[in-house]
């Protein structure tokens, strides 16, 4: 006589979805962010232990200290780095969502460029040079102006044109007496 017995295994199934935000205009050394989203969620029927994230940044011509991570979160907890994140359990139609900022190094991206694409960046590099020198010159020439107008003694000047004025007044005076004399 045989029995049967019917069971159902339960199993975990975690997706991840990685989500790379519009990169940042590169800064004076051609450095560049990204801001990445991660959505892991446990899309199974039972509990997915000890659950890892790591994120190995790969990309032709990028070697791994080219790439710094900032602003690490975890459904709004705050890391400073990825080794600070533990293992971590997901229960059924559980989600986390791990959000970062990638900086790569200007000196790298230039590997990856194509001549086009490195005769645009070094015409933006310079754009944004000029752009730099003229605003410093705009500052050192608004610090003259800036030190000329406390410097100036307006007191000095109103009675400099007060006296100005009157000895005026006192010359026309005098040309007025002259001329009634010839007159006379």
């Amino acid at each position: 006589d045989e029995d049967s017995v019917s069971f159902t295994v339960k199993t975990p199934d975690v997706t991840v979805t990685k989500v790379a935000g519009n990169p940042t205009a590169p800064d004076a050394d051609g450095n560049v962010e990204i801001g990445y989203t991660v959505t892991i969620k446990n899309e199974g029927d039972a509990t997915a232990y000890d659950v890892t994230f790591d994120d190995v940044m790969k990309v032709d011509g990028l070697e791994d200290s080219s790439i710094t991570f900032t602003d690490i979160t975890i459904n709004g907890t705050i890391y400073d780095d990825f080794n600070a994140i533990e293992a971590f359990d997901l229960t059924p139609d559980e989600e986390i969502v791990i959000t970062y900022v990638a900086t790569v190094n200007g000196n790298v991206w230039e590997t990856l460029l194509d001549d086009d694409e490195k005769a645009q960046l070094a015409e933006w590099k310079d754009a944004k040079k000029a752009y730099e020198d003229a605003l410093a010159a705009y500052d050192v020439k608004l610090a003259e102006y800036e030190e000329a107008v406390a410097n100036l003694d307006l007191t000095a000047e109103a009675e400099a044109v007060a006296e100005a004025e009157a000895a005026m007044a006192e010359a026309e005076a005098t040309m007025a007496e002259a001329e009634a004399e010839v007159l006379i």
